[in-house]
């Protein structure tokens, strides 16, 4: 269960990642195929405040990996100040193959921001699993050869 009263952050994980986040031109799974909607987002990206964006030499576009106690993913990252420093944001209903983590890299499905999530940490009130509030680590992602 989750204690509230503590601070989930370990030197290891020193962020706090937040799923669920709504994409303007994304409902959940639904629609992903349609190539107006393609256009509009083509990739989920991990919005991240400037600053650790910074002092992780990461910038606005580069490839970034996040990792929790339970999985990693790679995925793009925007950089802004429209989150709280020590927060990233990643958006949900991308990475439609779960059971075939090489499925991963296709881009037009994206990352399953689920990978990160660990379904034995609920809530202590309702049971649910916890998708916000987990503890990461950000690292830039290392250039892979086209």
């Amino acid at each position: 269960m989750l204690d509230a009263d503590k601070d989930p952050r370990t030197p290891q994980h020193p962020l706090l990642l937040i799923t669920g986040e709504r994409e303007r031109y994304k409902a959940n799974t639904r629609f992903w195929h349609l190539p107006l909607l393609k256009r509009m987002r083509a990739r989920p990206m991990a919005r991240l405040n400037r600053s650790d964006a910074g002092r992780a030499g990461i910038r606005d576009g580069d490839d970034v990996i996040v990792s929790t106690s339970t999985g990693s993913i790679r995925i793009g990252a925007r950089v802004g100040d429209d989150i709280m420093p020590g927060v990233v944001s990643i958006p949900h209903g991308w990475g439609r193959r779960f059971q075939e983590p090489s499925a991963d890299a296709d881009p037009e499905l994206g990352v399953n921001v689920n990978r990160l999530t660990d379904d034995s940490l609920r809530e202590p009130l309702t049971g649910v699993p916890v998708f916000n509030g987990i503890p990461c680590r950000l690292e830039k992602a290392p250039v892979t050869a086209s």
